[in-house]
């Protein structure tokens, strides 16, 4: 915010202060489309990227308004932890300029999606020459031991 200086003996700088105020209420309210939130994360990931932390870079995908007063921007991707709070305070200031964000504070979240892979039931079995190889080996060699089962039996 900016400072404005007032003097209630003199009466001056009031229409300043209201000013300051209303632009303070309009940055609380600000509606921000996703395309132009997005936008202005990948003109900001162009301009600089996020540092690696630990032999990763993380991955920013979008971003979206998720509230007001203070207004809230959540930004989607991966290995979002790492992101360092130096990084964050850069975005911050990104996303300030570029909606005219002034006298209101403005928070960033950030929100990792899940592993598809993590997950051993949920995945696809592969399609590949060798994995149907491994399949029907498996299968040959169960049909082959019930044989062998019923054989005994007779």
């Amino acid at each position: 915010a900016e400072f404005q200086y007032v003097s209630a003996l003199k009466k001056k700088g009031l229409t300043e202060i209201l000013k300051s105020v209303d632009e303070a209420y309009r940055g609380a309210f600000i509606k921000m489309s996703t395309p132009k939130l997005t936008r202005v994360l990948i003109d900001t990931l162009q301009q600089h990227q996020p540092p690696i932390s630990k032999g990763i870079r993380p991955k920013l995908r979008y971003a979206h308004q998720g509230g007001s007063n203070p207004p809230v921007i959540v930004i989607h991707g991966n290995h979002v932890n790492a992101i360092k709070d130096s990084y964050m305070r850069f975005l911050e200031g990104a996303f300030r300029q570029a909606f005219e964000i002034i006298g209101t504070p403005l928070r960033v979240q950030f929100k990792q999606g899940e592993n598809p892979y993590l997950d051993e039931e949920k995945r696809k079995p592969k399609e590949g020459v060798v994995s149907m190889r491994r399949r029907k080996n498996a299968l040959r060699k169960k049909l082959t031991e019930k044989n062998k089962i019923e054989a005994k039996k007779r």
